[in-house]
């Protein structure tokens, strides 16, 4: 079947693209004013989810919400593959909606 991922496509579907996504990675940390050696956290483990805006090779990029009418999005966070422990995707495969 054919895809078009244009915005302009008027056979393309994004709905029906759509992906949910919950991502578990390492983040780094800092700490304010003195600190010990012993207080440095070396491990910091974030779990962050939302819907997938772009993936390429070495980055996901996700967002808190999406206004389907013209494709703008809100509060993008961008996560380097390398850094990343999990990934899970939830496809939502979104069927138009009958009374």
């Amino acid at each position: 079947m054919f895809k078009c991922y244009s915005k302009t496509c008027k056979q393309r579907d994004p709905l029906a693209e759509q992906c949910v996504i919950y991502i578990r990675w390492h983040d780094a940390c800092h700490k304010e004013g003195p600190c010990y050696l012993n207080d440095i956290e070396n491990d910091i483990i974030v779990e962050s989810a939302g819907i997938l805006v772009k993936e390429t090779d070495t980055h996901f990029s996700i967002c808190l919400d999406k206004y389907f009418v013209d494709e703008t999005f809100r509060h993008i966070t961008t996560i380097p593959k390398a850094m990343v422990v999990e990934v899970r995707k939830f496809h939502l495969g979104y069927q138009e909606k009958t009374d």
